[in-house]
């Protein structure tokens, strides 16, 4: 399941609506701002030389901590849930 979909559903009574709250802001804050990678002007790094048309996607390092969030989110939800 995605993490996102269970923050926003009205299911998992064994977690507090606060703690979903957090989760979904966390996660929400976490892929917005991969996304916002993609407007950034690189300085350093492999990015910094590359042409900038060739850099017109997310940073793939913010992209791996979303899904690396994600993961987390999900084991801490299946452990609570068994």
């Amino acid at each position: 399941m995605c993490i996102l979909h269970w923050a926003k559903s009205s299911e998992n009574l064994f977690v507090t609506r606060k703690e979903k709250q957090c989760v979904w802001s966390v996660m929400k804050a976490a892929s917005e701002a991969a996304e916002h990678t993609s407007q950034m002007k690189a300085r350093a790094g492999r990015a910094s030389y590359v042409s900038a048309d060739l850099l017109k996607k997310p940073d793939a390092g913010a992209k791996a901590c979303v899904i690396w969030l994600s993961a987390m989110f999900t084991v801490f939800v299946k452990s609570v849930h068994g």
